[in-house]
């Protein structure tokens, strides 16, 4: 296992081609048991400084948005969790849409990783398209004392949310509009490509795990 005291830095320009500052990001591969044996790909966002946080964030990307979310936003919101937050943040790089029985032991995984070598113990989980409701299932059953909540950009569904972990949904195709306003700890929000949708996770991130930066 890569130890997160070396830290690599990879430059891949955006798909989208706009500039970005390098960012902090390693390559680290999860080997998983069950249900079958695989590796799945992930990029850790620490910086070098970055050695403990009882905090930390979990992303899932890839498939219809590629491996960085729409407009490669999951990659300036993981560095920035981790830059300005101190929040270590991994991303789960699915290629192709995963396996609905892979998404949690794949998450489990990366919690995993983040306790072994972050001391992380609660966690915030996000994603793009395919996969909340294993993540929705996977809240309802470790409960708010491992995961602290979710957040989830053009979810295809949120029927079945956690009820008492916070979410953050943004829906650019208005399929939720009736869910627009905002219900206790629940929050779907309409979005433009222009909006600071990054800012604003950012914001929820911080507030829901207890950061003040």
């Amino acid at each position: 296992m890569t130890s997160p005291k070396k830290r690599a830095s990879l430059d891949t320009a955006p798909s989208s081609g706009r500039p970005r500052a390098k960012s902090l990001a390693q390559k680290v591969y999860l080997p998983i048991k069950e249900p079958t044996d695989h590796t799945v790909p992930a990029v850790l966002h620490a910086g070098m400084t970055l050695s403990f946080s009882e905090q930390a964030v979990i992303i899932l990307s890839g498939a219809g948005n590629g491996t960085s979310g729409p407009e490669d936003i999951f990659i300036e919101l993981a560095d920035r969790l981790a830059k300005k937050a101190g929040l270590p943040t991994i991303r789960l790089e699915y290629k192709e849409v995963p396996k609905a029985d892979h998404i949690q032991p794949d998450i489990l995984a990366c919690a995993n990783y983040l306790k072994t070598n972050f001391s992380s113990h609660r966690f915030l989980i996000g994603g793009c398209s395919n996969g909340i409701e294993s993540v929705s299932a996977l809240l309802k059953e470790k409960g708010e004392e491992n995961y602290a909540g979710l957040f989830w950009v053009d979810p295809k569904s949120i029927d079945g949310l956690p009820e008492k972990a916070p979410a953050l949904i943004f829906d650019s195709e208005g399929h939720y509009k009736a869910d627009y306003e905002s219900k206790g700890n629940k929050t779907v929000k309409p979005y433009k490509p222009e909006d600071d949708i990054v800012g604003e996770i950012y914001q929820y991130a911080a507030k829901t795990l207890g950061k003040t930066n």
